[in-house]
């Protein structure tokens, strides 16, 4: 996830700027509402929903949700006004998987090495969102811009 959100964040928006002719202030709306979600929204969700329906689920649902919104904000919709749900849902899913997923990481790891366990955890993380979105979108656009795209959403189950 961390790859696929480094990717996505820094690669969507200037494609659909570029490729899909969004122009003026709207580039920076949908940023604002992705940045909503992700900053505001997703907190909230991330302390109830696991209790709700658990850390595993919560992870996978919001990567299915994380893979579905690029698809749609990268391929079918052209009429800019859905793109705001997409990019709130879009900005939830990106970042509401790591608190359950650091949860699990320290119920497998046990509290006495919770430190070293996270330690990893964000330097994977972090490797993950440098290399392998720059490295594999790169070589999807100089085949097709397209496939650029499509490599946003196509990533995460492929970065992990």
């Amino acid at each position: 996830m961390g790859g696929s959100w480094g990717g996505t964040s820094g690669w969507l928006l200037p494609f659909l700027v570029l490729y899909d002719g969004i122009k003026g202030i709207l580039p920076v709306l949908l940023f604002f509402t992705y940045s909503l979600g992700g900053q505001l929204v997703s907190i909230f969700l991330a302390s109830t929903l696991p209790k709700l329906m658990g850390e595993r689920r919560v992870i996978e649902v919001s990567l299915a949700a994380f893979i579905a919104c690029d698809f749609l904000a990268a391929t079918l919709l052209k009429d800019p006004l859905l793109l705001f749900p997409i990019f709130l849902i879009f900005g939830i899913s990106s970042f509401l998987y790591r608190p359950p997923t650091d949860v699990l990481i320290i119920r497998i790891m046990g509290n006495e090495n919770a430190g070293t366990s996270m330690g990893y955890a964000n330097a994977v993380s972090q490797v993950g969102s440098m290399v392998a979105p720059p490295i594999f979108v790169g070589f999807a656009i100089s085949i097709s811009p397209i496939l650029g795209v499509l490599s946003l959403a196509l990533g995460p189950p492929w970065y992990h």
